[in-house]
C-alpha cells in the first residue's frame, strides 16, 4: 500500500521470515504453518513492521469503516447533565478510531481501536489518566444489529490484593475482571454507550438500547471545554516509568544501519500513564502504538496497528538487565498462531537495539531474529 520498496532490502530482509512462515524449513520445524503467499506471510509473522515488506492490504474495506458512526466531536450527557466531552478521531490512514475522552469531574482517558481483518474483530484499548486498577481496558468484538459491542477479561496474578484507593476495600482478591462496552448510532445521530462490567462472575448485558439508559453523544462542532481534576498515581509508580527511556524522537535502521528506514516517536500522555508510540516510514507507511502498564495484572501491555491494517497485542515486562521483553500472537493458515517476541535492549543513552523473534511451537523455540536500531 503506496510503500516504496527495493529488491535488496526485501531480500535481506524477508529471505528467512518467508522460509518459516511458509514452512520450507520442515527439518526443524515438525509442524510448519501452511504455504502461504509470501506477502499474506509477511503480515502474520509481521518482524519487519516498517513497511519494507510487501503490503497485505489497508483499510479500506467495508469492515474497516464499521465504527466511523463514533468519529467526531462529542459532547456526552447522563441524562440532562453534561458527564464529559470526547474527540474521536480517524488515523493511521483510516486503519485506527482514536477516542480522546475528557471527564467533567475527574480524569481523562484515550482509546486505539481498530478492525483486524486475520481475525474479524475489532478490539479497544482503553487507558486512564488515574493509574488505577481499572484504568486499563482490553476489550474485542464487533458490529451487529446497529451496534457496536466488546467484551473482554483480564485475570490477576495470585494472591495481589485490590484495596483502595483504586479498588474494593481491603480483603477482597479480584481474579477476573470483566468489561462490556456497547455502542449504538440512534436515529437522532447521537450515540448511545453502555457499561457494563463484574468480577469474578458473568457479566450482565447492558439493557436494550432503545431504553436510552447510558452516556449519549451529542454532536458538537467544538466539543464544551472542561478543566477536570485530574490526580494521578502513575507518576509516583517506579513500574510506570520503565519504558521511559524510549522517550523521544528516533532514527530507526535495520540492523546494518544503511539508510534511515524511518522515524519513531515516543511520548508521554495521561499523567504518564500512556506511553505513545508514533511510527513514520518509507511511501506513507504509519505505526501507532500504545504502551501501559496495568496494575490489575501487573504487566506491561502494548497495543500496535500499522497503516496496513495489521494489529499485534503485547504483553510482558522488563527483564534482569533491564531491557523490555513483551510477547504476543498473530494468527496463521490453518487455525495456528505464530508468537512474536519484541525485546527494546537500550546500548546507550542514545541507541536502542530493537530485536524481533518469532515461534511456531507456542514459544517452546525462538527464531527469525531480527534487529532493529533506534538512534536518539
Amino acid at each position: 500500500m503506496r510503500l516504496f520498496r527495493r529488491a535488496a532490502v526485501l531480500s535481506a530482509v524477508s529471505a528467512a521470515v518467508l522460509a518459516a512462515a511458509c514452512g520450507e524449513d520442515t527439518t526443524t520445524d515438525p509442524n510448519p504453518v501452511p504455504s502461504v503467499r509470501p506477502e499474506i506471510a509477511l503480515s502474520l509473522v509481521p518482524l519487519d513492521v516498517y513497511g519494507l515488506g510487501a503490503a497485505a492490504h489497508g483499510c479500506d474495506a467495508a469492515p474497516y469503516r464499521q465504527f466511523d458512526f463514533w468519529l467526531g466531536h462529542w459532547d456526552v450527557f447522563t441524562g440532562t447533565t453534561l458527564g464529559g466531552t470526547n474527540e474521536v478521531k480517524s488515523r493511521v490512514d483510516g486503519c485506527v478510531v482514536e477516542e480522546n475522552w475528557t471527564s467533567a469531574s475527574f480524569g481523562r482517558g484515550r482509546s486505539l481501536n481498530a478492525y483486524d481483518a486475520a481475525t474479524g474483530a475489532w478490539s479497544q484499548f482503553w487507558v486512564g489518566s488515574g493509574g488505577c486498577q481499572f484504568s486499563v481496558i482490553l476489550i474485542e468484538g464487533g458490529f451487529a444489529d446497529g451496534s457496536m459491542t466488546m467484551q473482554g477479561s483480564r485475570t490477576q496474578p495470585e494472591g495481589f490484593f485490590v484495596a483502595p484507593p483504586c479498588g474494593p476495600p481491603p480483603g477482597t482478591v479480584v481474579t477476573t475482571h470483566t468489561d462490556l462496552i456497547r455502542w449504538t448510532l440512534l436515529p437522532s445521530g447521537d450515540v448511545l454507550q453502555q457499561l457494563a462490567s463484574a468480577n469474578d462472575a458473568p457479566v450482565v448485558p447492558p439493557p436494550d438500547p432503545t431504553t436510552g439508559n447510558g452516556l449519549r453523544y451529542e454532536a458538537v462542532d467544538q466539543v464544551t471545554p472542561l478543566s477536570p481534576a485530574d490526580p494521578s498515581f502513575c507518576p509516583f509508580r517506579a513500574a510506570a516509568r520503565q519504558f521511559d527511556y524510549m522517550l523521544g524522537t528516533w532514527t530507526v535502521h535495520q540492523g546494518n544501519g544503511e539508510g534511515a528506514q524511518g522515524t519513531a516517536t515516543f511520548s508521554n500522555d495521561l499523567n504518564t500513564c500512556l506511553v505513545e508510540e508514533n511510527f513514520s516510514g518509507p511511501g506513507g507507511y504509519e505505526g501507532l502504538s500504545y504502551n501501559t502498564f496495568d496494575l490489575f495484572t501487573l504487566q506491561w501491555i502494548r497495543t500496535w496497528v500499522d497503516s496496513q491494517g495489521r494489529r499485534i497485542v503485547m504483553r510482558g515486562g522488563p527483564d534482569e538487565t533491564g531491557a523490555m521483553v513483551l510477547q504476543g500472537s498473530r494468527p496463521a493458515p490453518g487455525g495456528r498462531s505464530v508468537e512474536v517476541r519484541i525485546t527494546w535492549k537500550p546500548t546507550s543513552p542514545n541507541e536502542v537495539l530493537q530485536i524481533w523473534e518469532y515461534s511456531t511451537d507456542g514459544g517452546t523455540s525462538w527464531k527469525g531474529k531480527k534487529e532493529v536500531r533506534y538512534t536518539r
